[in-house]
């Protein structure tokens, strides 16, 4: 069984061990792919509006998204 629940900051290292190939492939996101952990950390826990994990029975970390501020309207 899958759930989904919110991301907390200890979830960060099981968050990073997902992400941190998707960055280095550098094909998703808009930054380097040499970016720092802690700029990856900075704009996956600090920026959105969300931040939600999937988590299987033993609430291990399976997957994660995150909800991005809307942009201001100009």
């Amino acid at each position: 069984m899958i759930s989904l629940r919110q991301a907390r900051e200890q979830d960060w290292p099981s968050i990073w061990a997902i992400i941190e190939p998707v960055f280095r492939d550098g094909e998703t996101f808009p930054q380097s792919p040499d970016i720092s952990e802690g700029d990856a950390r900075d704009y996956w826990m600090e920026t959105p509006t969300a931040i939600v994990v999937a988590v299987d029975a033993d609430d291990q970390i399976i997957g994660t998204y995150y909800i991005p501020p809307q942009p201001a309207d100009t």
